[in-house]
C-alpha cells in the first residue's frame, strides 16, 4: 500500500487539442445523435494505490440558453449564435459514473 497522503493528478491526454478548443472560446460540439463529444474526455491518471478501488465521474454543466450552429462556408469557419432556447433545459447534467475500478488498471 501507498503511504498516505497519496498524490493523485489527472491530466489530459491531449492538452495541445483543448489548448486550441479553448482558443475558441471552449465550445464543446455536443452531437444529438448518441450525445457524442468532440474533443474526447480522455486523461491519464496517476498516484493511485494500486490495490484501492476507484470511481470517477463526470458532470456537463451549460452555462446560458445560446443555440449555436456551425457555419462551414465562411471565413473564418466557426460556430455562430443563432438566437436562444425558449425551452426549458437542465442547467447540469446527472453526474456519470464508470464503473469502480483498481488503482493499477486506472493509473
Amino acid at each position: 500500500m501507498y503511504p498516505p497522503p497519496y498524490e493523485i493528478t489527472v491530466s489530459l491526454r491531449e492538452p495541445e487539442l483543448w489548448k486550441k478548443i479553448h482558443s475558441l472560446g471552449n465550445e464543446i460540439p455536443v452531437k444529438p445523435i448518441g450525445r457524442l463529444m468532440f474533443p474526447l474526455l480522455n486523461y491519464n491518471v496517476s498516484g493511485l494505490d494500486p490495490e484501492g478501488v476507484y470511481t470517477m465521474g463526470i458532470k456537463l454543466r451549460r452555462v446560458n440558453k445560446n443555440i449555436l450552429k456551425f457555419k462551414k462556408n465562411t471565413i473564418p469557419n466557426k460556430w455562430r449564435e443563432t438566437g436562444q432556447s425558449v425551452e426549458d433545459f437542465l442547467l447540469e447534467s446527472n453526474e456519470i459514473f464508470e464503473t469502480s475500478k483498481r488503482g493499477e488498471i486506472l493509473g
